[in-house]
């Protein structure tokens, strides 16, 4: 199946490309913009109905291309998995939304026969393209192409999602088919309001199928998730998204190789020292002229302990005559310069073994009245013992180092005074996973 198959369709001969799960200033590790308070209320529990799915196995010999794992390397798969679940986390402002709107993850990374790579969670499978962009796969699009529409429609797989429809669109913009589609099927305003929030950070498709016939709910199908709304009972009036991904599962689009035992509820899912959301910290915090630019992948990274806390920093470095303010930017390879180059080791006691090998490498530079905390995080996935650099005070680390990198007397009286608020403050730490 070619790429323009899978991300796009041709109305009237032109391709619709369809939008990149979150906006393109924020594709490669910015804030999520899923904020809406009444996303997640609206997806709490209950669970979607379900039934014990039959596994039901395509003929090998007819198994898709995105069905196929060509990745046979444990070691690389679980570097797969762990760097797709980061890219995955990083969509989404907490644990509790990401789990409302995808589920829990069934499956570890998968590198497929068509060249793009997935992960599979209850709910979605996301594909990612060799640029490292990711999207949702087109599952029900998908599963339809592959004749599965009546196992979808009789819980064969679990769940129950109407058959695809087929249409003559007369919009030309994917906005304009979505809304022309919502219309004729007539889709219920409850859904196409939580349908659209989706679309705010990941691109569900346009819609294929609405069906009244289910008992005391309704189902709106779209390429790459399904919704159902419920119509009486206590629940009514209540939008959930249905186990798309478990039915791509039953049906035998998951590689059995990387299909996980039972869903990963945060304890790795066959990883264990890499729970769902692993990064306790912002990609990014601004403030002022300040920024800090955590690392786009592994497990350590800066975090304000309390909002305004880099805004702190940021009045500190301009009181000295820095108005660029100070920037944290990661360098790979930043090299080990004695006497220059600031060394972070995984421990305090220095009677500890773990203190023979660093895990973090700074050093503070001075340009066009700005200071730049370059740094190489060595060990991404190093695990602290409680009370070690998890609570380490980086406000009041760099009342040391930006005095040295200006050159200036760091027992200065400006800087004692700083010092001090920095002590009590706690403006900003250096968080990692605890043992």
């Amino acid at each position: 199946m070619s790429a323009e198959r899978r991300f796009g369709i041709n109305i009237n001969g032109i391709k619709k490309t369809w939008r990149p799960l979150v906006a393109a200033a924020t594709a490669f590790g910015g804030q999520a913009a899923m904020t809406s308070p009444s996303f997640a209320e609206i997806l709490r529990q209950p669970q979607p109905i379900t039934a014990e799915a039959p596994k039901f196995d395509l003929v090998p010999a007819i198994l898709p291309p995105s069905a196929i794992n060509i990745e046979k390397d444990p070691a690389k798969i679980d570097q797969l998995t762990v760097s797709m679940i980061d890219q995955v986390n990083r969509m989404f402002p907490d644990a509790e939304t990401q789990v409302n709107a995808v589920g829990y993850r069934i499956s570890k990374g998968w590198k497929a026969q068509d060249g793009f790579e997935y992960l599979a969670t209850q709910r979605v499978i996301f594909q990612r393209d060799r640029s490292g962009r990711m999207f949702l796969w087109n599952t029900l699009s998908n599963m339809s192409d592959f004749g599965l529409d009546e196992q979808l429609d009789n819980l064969s797989f679990g769940v129950t999602i109407p058959p695809k429809q087929e249409f003559r669109d007369t919009a030309t913009t994917l906005d304009g088919i979505f809304d022309e589609r919502t219309r004729i099927l007539g889709i219920p305003q409850q859904i196409t309001r939580v349908a659209q929030e989706y679309r705010e950070v990941l691109e569900i498709g346009v819609p294929e199928g609405f069906s009244a016939k289910y008992r005391s709910y309704r189902v709106a199908r779209y390429q790459r998730i399904a919704f159902m709304l419920w119509m009486d009972g206590p629940n009514k009036g209540l939008v959930q998204p249905i186990l798309a991904g478990d039915a791509a599962a039953a049906a035998g689009l998951i590689p059995k190789d990387v299909l996980l035992d039972k869903p990963d509820l945060g304890s790795g899912g066959g990883l264990p020292e890499t729970p769902i959301v692993t990064r306790p910290f912002a990609p990014k915090y601004v403030a002022g002229n300040s920024e800090i630019n955590n690392p786009a992948t592994g497990e350590i990274g800066w975090k304000e302990t309390y909002d305004g806390g880099l805004a702190l920093v940021d009045e500190m470095v301009k009181d000295v005559g820095l108005t660029g303010g100070i920037k944290f930017v990661e360098t790979p390879g930043l090299p080990k310069i004695s006497g220059i180059t600031r060394v972070v080791r995984a421990c305090q006691d220095t009677s500890d073994p773990r203190c023979q090998n660093e895990f973090l490498r700074w050093v503070v530079e001075i340009k066009d009245k700005t200071a730049y905390v370059q740094y190489d995080v060595v060990s991404p996935s190093i695990v602290f013992k409680p009370g070690e650099l998890d609570h380490s005070n980086w406000g009041l680390t760099l009342t040391g180092a930006v005095p040295d990198a200006l050159r200036q007397d760091a027992n200065s009286p400006k800087w004692l005074e700083w010092r001090a608020k920095m002590i009590n403050a706690k403006p900003i730490v250096l968080a990692a996973p605890i043992q």
